[in-house]
């Protein structure tokens, strides 16, 4: 028993390396009808293009993507994006949220649980109606988010216990509450961000980048903005 499964371990170490070679890499192409084909499709190294409108919200959970990267250029998530127990993946150039309608979901990303991921160039869209955050990063690490934009909501993000990540170059504007909420989260990056245009809903008072740690918990530290 013990061969066979060293022997099945091998092999798929075998397949990862060989599907993760530039020259065997393939591009899949995921519209709102093909999603779940699209993400059976996919092998480590692998483009994934987006393409149409999701109207209804995106899923990755449970999978190592083993260096997705994702295209998100010509598509919109109006309902936004949820990740659970997913790593090593980025995303480039999505649009997520709207400015005429609100998301239904509280967050309109979520990664939870996840790893070595990474968003840049993002546009995450609220409609000020006082009810959603534009991202919220949870018992994650090495999380990237740089150069987006965070447009009407009520946080533009929230750092929870998620340490070793990166957050630079993300501009926030008519937000209502805080730029970016940093909490018991150490080893942070926090660098070249900007807030402008703030409307505070009542009782809120906005930070653009607030920090705070957790009674019981270690205290942050090795924090740079």
């Amino acid at each position: 028993m013990w061969r066979k499964s060293g022997l099945a371990r091998a092999v798929a170490a075998v397949v990862w390396a060989l599907a993760a070679v530039p020259g065997l890499a393939a591009t899949v192409v995921m519209t709102p009808g093909n999603v779940s084909q699209a993400l059976a499709a996919l092998r480590p190294g692998d483009t994934l293009r987006m393409e149409g409108d999701f109207a209804t919200r995106l899923v990755f959970r449970n999978r190592d993507f083993g260096g997705v990267q994702v295209d998100a250029s010509r598509a919109t998530l109006r309902d936004g994006m949820q990740l659970s127990n997913v790593h090593n993946i980025s995303f480039a150039d999505a649009r997520i949220g709207s400015l005429e309608a609100g998301t239904i979901n509280r967050f309109a990303v979520l990664v939870d649980r996840s790893t070595h991921v990474s968003f840049a160039r993002a546009t995450v869209l609220g409609n000020s109606d006082g009810v959603g955050t534009g991202m919220r990063i949870i018992n994650s690490r090495y999380v990237t988010v740089r150069d987006s934009l965070f447009d009407g909501n009520v946080d533009g993000i929230t750092l929870l216990t998620s340490p070793d990540s990166l957050l630079v170059r993300n501009r926030f504007i008519n937000g209502q509450s805080d730029g970016m909420k940093i909490v018991d989260s150490q080893r942070i990056i926090a660098s070249g961000n900007s807030c402008s245009g703030f409307v505070p809903l009542p009782l809120a008072h906005p930070d653009c980048i607030q920090f705070w740690s957790v009674v019981g918990k270690p205290l942050q530290s090795d924090i740079y903005v």
